[in-house]
């Protein structure tokens, strides 16, 4: 905890700390994990989902106690500094009057619980801890970014290489998740632009062994969220590369050609490869071992090669405008408060893919008006900071830089209005950036 200050406040800030660190952990876990059976066997992985969600309630108990005894004492508190947390906690209070009456699932509550202890801990740091300790949050993030990174991709990626599944749109469960659900293609490509962003921020410095070793860094990660077939992320991908060259503020047509070779030739050059290698591997098993590795390059053409390991052709909306339309049809029955949290799978059994509907369905027109005006409010708060950027170092551009394709994202997948990465590292954001002025 070397970024930690020893004062009076120290033990309240290591306890911030180790809630965010619950935040995270608690990822995919439930009320359901809660409910242990006496009759049947517990394993290792049951008690640890156990222990993540206990903490979290816990962790609420505790910061409900805290801000509470808090706002009690203090005679002046500038609720300006705290308005974004305040309505997106509303937000999320307007979750759990459709979760009681309709008859969605009431183990739900525990994404509602899990988004209260994020926002919680992050607004209470705004009063005991400087913007130097709020890093700490920050470098938390990347940890588990990491962690969430090599655990989902590498098996995954193995598997591919042998030729033995495709990378696109595949979640399972494993053990390396506690025996929960993987995460899917698109939120793996999220989490993978989430950690190059934040790396580019920490580790993108004028030494050279830094700045090569995020150069590499941003290949292989540019090259992964290609393979992985998400648009939408690609698309968001493309545009930090943009963002990312338009902030060197040098503009010469040598270092264009520079980055279009490193960061997009290269990268789809290390896709075709793979995909060809993969598609090797897959024929090779199906031909068995006796034919030679000569007769099967010359036989194969590499445009069968990259089409086979590309994903399917399907709609362009991977079938959301279908699912919108249903959910618009179907939010009639409670238009005003909702079905509560996770309101889109128990009126589509499916996500929404879209974090207004989502907030529709779960809070009710009520709940989607405060959605709304918290997603506005930080949108031009992140909007002014661009038109103020000679106020500010090249890091603050990139953190408000993440906002923006965080909201962006939020058009076609739920992203932060529902607990998850998205949300963790959106608040976190908001948690770093609260006080960049006054520093």
């Amino acid at each position: 905890m070397f970024l930690i200050k020893k004062d009076q406040n120290f033990s309240i800030k290591i306890i911030f700390c180790l809630i965010y660190f619950f935040c995270w952990l608690s990822i995919s876990s439930s009320f359901e994990d809660l409910k242990i059976s006496s009759t049947i066997k517990l394993n290792l992985f049951d008690l640890i989902n156990f222990i993540r969600q206990f903490l979290i309630i816990i962790s609420v108990i505790f910061l409900f106690g805290l801000s509470t005894k808090f706002f009690f004492e203090k005679k002046k508190i500038k609720l300006n500094n705290i308005s974004l947390y305040i309505i997106f906690l509303i937000y999320l209070f307007l979750q759990i009057p459709g979760l009681i009456i309709s008859e969605n699932n009431t183990d739900n509550m525990s994404f509602v619980l899990s988004s209260t202890c994020v926002v919680l801990v992050l607004m209470m740091s705004e009063f005991y801890m400087d913007r130097v300790e709020k890093k700490i949050f920050l470098y938390i993030s990347v940890l588990f970014l990491s962690v969430i990174f090599i655990i989902s991709f590498l098996p995954d990626f193995i598997k591919y290489i042998n030729g033995e599944r495709t990378l696109y749109g595949y979640y399972s469960q494993t053990y390396l998740f506690l025996n929960k659900i993987s995460p899917r293609s698109s939120g793996l490509s999220m989490t993978i632009l989430f950690l190059l962003i934040l790396i580019n921020v920490f580790f993108n410095q004028k030494t050279n062994l830094r700045k090569y070793f995020f150069i590499f860094f941003k290949i292989l990660c540019i090259s992964i969220i290609i393979i992985l077939q998400s648009r939408t992320i690609i698309f968001l991908a493309f545009l930090y590369l943009i963002f990312d060259f338009l902030s060197k503020k040098n503009y010469s047509p040598k270092i264009l050609i520079s980055e279009v070779v490193s960061f997009i030739i290269i990268p789809i050059m290390i896709v075709i490869l793979l995909n060809n290698l993969s598609f090797y591997f897959e024929q090779k098993k199906i031909l068995k071992l006796e034919d030679p590795s000569i007769e099967y390059w010359s036989s194969k053409s590499f445009s069968g090669s990259f089409k086979e390991k590309t994903r399917p052709i399907e709609s362009f909306s991977s079938g959301r405008f279908e699912d919108w339309k249903q959910i618009v049809d179907e939010v009639d029955k409670r238009f005003i408060i909702g079905f509560g949290a996770q309101g889109d799978r128990f009126l589509i059994n499916q996500t929404a893919s879209n974090g207004i509907l989502y907030a529709l369905t779960s809070s009710g027109f009520i709940g989607l008006f405060f959605f709304l005006f918290f997603t506005l409010k930080i949108f031009f708060i992140a909007l002014k900071n661009f038109f103020l950027a000679i106020f500010f170092e090249k890091n603050e551009i990139f953190f408000n830089f993440l906002i923006i394709i965080i909201l962006m994202r939020s058009v076609l997948e739920s992203s932060y209005a529902v607990f998850g990465i998205d949300l963790i590292i959106l608040m976190t954001i908001i948690n770093y950036i609260s006080k960049a002025k006054n520093n």
